[in-house]
């Protein structure tokens, strides 16, 4: 009777360790970590896609501001260039812009280069002065660099 118990034991011990190992094993795969870059990739693309769809003209400079921290590379660039034609023209002409993301999906993730590109479906609602609201629903095709600060996008493109 004492040996039986003594080979349960022992066979608990090592089914315990050999799922501790599985367990750990599979948190620390190549897998889970791309998944998490993918999911961390996604949920950035997606809030600066809303980000840079939204304005307020009272606030103007304040969001066009925030435009450039969401952004790296020749974008960034360009924003910095057209920062005060912007904000001038959203003020005179009243715009208030606002998006809503629709749907989001990684297309393709280098993690060790730092690339990775996101298709976003968004939705823009646009009001200028005293008209009616107008509703714009698009796809946008961005690509975002892993930065100091993290991922920023780099591109945005319409897709038709």
């Amino acid at each position: 009777m004492s040996r039986v118990l003594s080979v349960i034991a022992l066979l608990a011990v090592l089914g315990a360790g050999w799922a501790g190992w599985s367990w750990w094993q599979s948190a620390h795969s190549d897998d889970v970590t791309y998944g998490q870059a993918r999911d961390l990739v996604l949920a950035a693309a997606s809030d600066q896609i809303k980000t840079l769809n939204t304005v307020d003209y009272r606030e103007a400079d304040e969001d066009l501001t925030q435009w450039q921290r969401v952004t790296t590379g020749n974008l960034l660039t360009q924003l910095t260039n057209q920062h005060d034609s912007d904000v001038n023209s959203t003020k005179s002409q009243k715009t208030v812009s606002t998006a809503k993301i629709i749907d989001a999906a990684v297309s393709t993730l280098d993690s060790r280069a730092g690339t990775a590109t996101v298709l976003v479906a968004v939705e823009v609602t646009i009001r200028q002065a005293d008209g009616q609201p107008s509703v714009r629903k698009s796809r946008v095709d961005a690509v975002l660099s892993r930065t100091e600060d993290g991922w920023k996008t780099g591109t945005v493109q319409v897709i038709e």
